[in-house]
């Protein structure tokens, strides 16, 4: 199944308009985008309450990477429950050619020093 989720300002810019486009693009009709909105406080209900949805290769098209957390060690431990633990897939659209985290598997552990990004 693909999931969308976005966080973005109370008023939307041009650049978040065209990032939600972009994850309606990638997801069916009968998909929902779940959407928080961004403040002091760093809730994320909605995020919270997608990834307890999340399964085993379902696609979540979120719009930035610091969606996931506030700092990079958030972002990390959250990419890794995805992709690790519930073996989710994760696209930021907000990157040229977007970052999909499905490009990214070592399929060859042994040499997974020589590892090629599609």
């Amino acid at each position: 199944m693909k999931f969308g989720y976005r966080r973005c300002g109370k008023e939307q810019t041009e650049e978040e308009q065209s990032l939600l486009q972009k994850i309606q693009q990638q997801v069916s009709e009968n998909s929902i985008i779940f959407t928080d909105e961004k403040s002091s406080e760093n809730h994320q209900e909605q995020y919270y309450f997608l990834r307890q949805l999340l399964q085993a290769e379902d696609y979540l098209y979120i719009d930035r990477l610091d969606s996931l957390g506030a700092n990079f060690v958030l972002i990390a431990d959250e990419w890794e429950y995805i992709t690790k633990q519930i073996g989710a897939n994760i696209v930021v659209v907000d990157s040229d050619g977007y970052l999909n985290s499905e490009r990214m598997k070592i399929t060859d552990v042994e040499n997974a020093s020589q590892q090629e990004y599609l």
